[in-house]
């Protein structure tokens, strides 16, 4: 078979022996135990009676059989037996492979290597390349050749695997994509008592050709960046080999610290971080509000209340479902207008109705029917004018404007439409308004916080990665989005008071006093803009029912998981159920 991709061979038995990229062949069917692509069972399986369809070929003795479906671009390999003996399928590749790489996660190795990689590439350094799906492991240490197998085959199952050649760019990785540098330590969450050092592990895979000797530097910064301790380990490890460094630390107080590791591997460097918590339930940073901070939430919110806020809507045929209605919707005050979308169950009675902030960097926003398929009234709102039918420029553009001036920063007006949204919320005739709930990510997951402060109507509330919970302890961060404050900082060198005022009035710690109502939070271990140092000085102050999920991620949090974890949650929002709507309502 002949295609402008590759070349492929079947032999008189049945298995699939050559499969050639640009002249490369990736197959070996010569080496001991070795048909190229063959059903084993203590020897490779011959398939010698072959039936040929089109582009479709069977092969089978009776008991094991391949079906190999030929395109331009890939074959699949659709494989059943009947043998209650069972059965793997092996790829046995030729000489020229040189590297293998991981497809379900970042892992690239020279070969032949042995993992549980069940997805893989395999390219030689020309750039040809055969992808493999569908399989369990690579092995061939012992064979001196890479092998991919297909494991446990099970009688009268199908088993479908995809085999995809290509030629892609040349390739000589560097040993730091051929090595792994990785921690571990005492607890799988990564939060380690307080009153005892902190054992650490590292660990460290050689998966090159040759061995590695080298050091290993690692240094530890508390939140506010600075070194707590530092050493260096010597480090030997073989080819294809494992390591393991064990290092003592004794943090100095309660706080998250960042791990960071390096090795030169001839010249290259190899670098790995990490956050661990330390004694987090007494991370407890002090309070820094501004002597006029109660009054001036009572005028942000006293400005959201004035003069009202007056809903429309209208249905969005193509965006309901059988199960949803979707509207778009306008908050109309006094000389302005926001847009957004509400997200109603179809079904009669009224549901708790829930306000879906979006984070800083959003640049699209759609409706949630899939929360509403849950059993929410869910509205979500654009707060700056924009329409939301396409592309907006992300809140952040707005939030961080004049933050010299706290009356006029754009935070402030933003904070104002979403209390005008919750106002809005609450008339909804298919909303309760005595069970209402606000969540949002990052930025948007601070203002819903912002929200419960300052609103009893609120009696729940389910922050992701909030962002702005003392903000002062990021000051010496480089990263985003402590840069752009630094940045503006620069720009307005001698507002550097009234900058970090204006802050403060948004800072959520300067409000957890007035967070009562039940709280769940979600937090990445690993986030370096809502650190979870941060996140945990809050937490630790709030005075209601609370929870808190730490996730092993980034500024990503939990995911879709967390999602899960948060519908389930909401759906136990207290308070009393208003009266079902009446059949008129609009």
């Amino acid at each position: 078979m002949i295609t402008p991709v590759y070349t492929a061979r079947i032999g008189a038995d049945g298995n699939l022996r050559g499969l050639a990229v640009n002249g490369v062949e990736f197959l070996d069917d010569r080496v001991t135990g070795s048909a190229g692509v063959a059903f084993f069972v203590e020897r490779p399986v011959l398939l010698p009676t072959l039936t040929l369809d089109g582009l479709t070929l069977v092969a089978t003795d009776g008991v094991y059989t391949t079906r190999y479906e030929f395109y331009e671009g890939f074959i699949t390999l659709t494989l059943r037996q009947a043998s209650a003996k069972g059965a793997a399928y092996t790829v046995v590749c030729s000489a020229q492979v040189a590297y293998a790489e991981n497809l379900a996660y970042a892992g690239l190795t020279a070969v032949p290597a042995n993992y549980d990689w069940p997805d893989v590439i395999l390219s030689v350094p020309t750039g040809e390349f055969l992808e493999l799906r569908g399989g369990t492991r690579i092995w061939g240490q012992a064979l001196g050749r890479q092998v991919w197998e297909r494991s446990d085959i099970a009688p009268n199952k199908d088993y479908t695997l995809l085999l995809v050649p290509g030629r892609g760019e040349p390739r000589t990785p560097s040993l730091p994509q051929l090595t792994t540098l990785i921690a571990a330590f005492t607890t799988p969450d990564q939060l380690l008592p307080g009153g005892a050092p902190v054992a650490i592990s590292l660990l460290f895979q050689n998966n090159a050709r040759q061995p590695i000797t080298t050091e290993v530097a690692l240094h530890v910064t508390n939140s506010s960046g600075t070194v707590v301790q530092k050493t260096r380990l010597p480090l030997t490890c073989a080819a294809h080999g494992v390591a393991t460094l064990n290092w003592t630390v004794t943090p100095p107080a309660p706080d998250f610290y960042m791990l960071t590791a390096r090795a030169n591997l001839s010249g290259a460097w190899k670098e790995y971080e990490t956050t661990f918590g330390y004694d987090a339930p007494r991370i407890a940073p002090g309070f820094t509000a501004p002597d006029d901070y109660a009054d001036y939430w009572a005028r942000v919110v006293a400005e959201a209340k004035a003069g009202g806020v007056k809903l429309t809507r209208l249905e969005d045929r193509g965006r309901s479902t059988g199960t949803v209605t979707v509207y778009r919707i306008g908050l109309q005050t006094e000389g302005f207008t926001c847009f957004g979308w509400l997200a109603v169950p179809k079904f009669p009675g009224r549901y708790p109705g829930l306000l879906l902030i979006p984070g800083e960097r959003v640049r699209t926003i759609t409706p949630n029917a899939a929360l509403a398929d849950c059993g929410f009234v869910v509205m979500t709102i654009e707060p700056t004018g924009q329409a939301v039918d396409g592309p907006i420029k992300p809140l952040i553009t707005t939030a961080f404007s004049t933050l010299h001036d706290s009356t006029t920063v754009g935070l402030r007006a933003v904070t104002v439409r979403y209390f005008q949204a919750l106002d809005a919320l609450a008339t909804v005739p298919e909303a309760d308004p005595n069970r209402l709930a606000v969540t949002g990510v990052s930025l948007g997951g601070a203002l819903a916080m912002l929200l419960a402060a300052r609103d009893e109507r609120v009696q729940a509330l389910a922050p992701d990665v909030p962002y702005f919970c003392y903000i002062e302890q990021g000051k010496q961060a480089v990263t985003w989005p402590y840069d752009e404050v630094r940045e503006y900082l620069e720009a307005h060198p001698a507002q550097q008071d009234a900058v970090w005022t204006t802050l403060r009035y948004f800072d959520v710690g300067n409000a957890v006093a007035q967070l009562t109502c039940p709280t769940l939070i979600s937090a990445g271990i690993n986030d370096t803009v809502s650190r979870p140092a941060n996140i945990y000085g809050l937490f630790n102050r709030l005075p209601g029912p609370k929870s808190l999920k730490l996730y092993l991620a980034g500024h990503e949090g939990g995911g879709s998981s967390h999602w899960t974890e948060k519908v389930k949650w909401l759906g136990q929002i207290p308070g009393p159920a208003a009266p079902a709507p009446k059949a008129d309502a609009p």
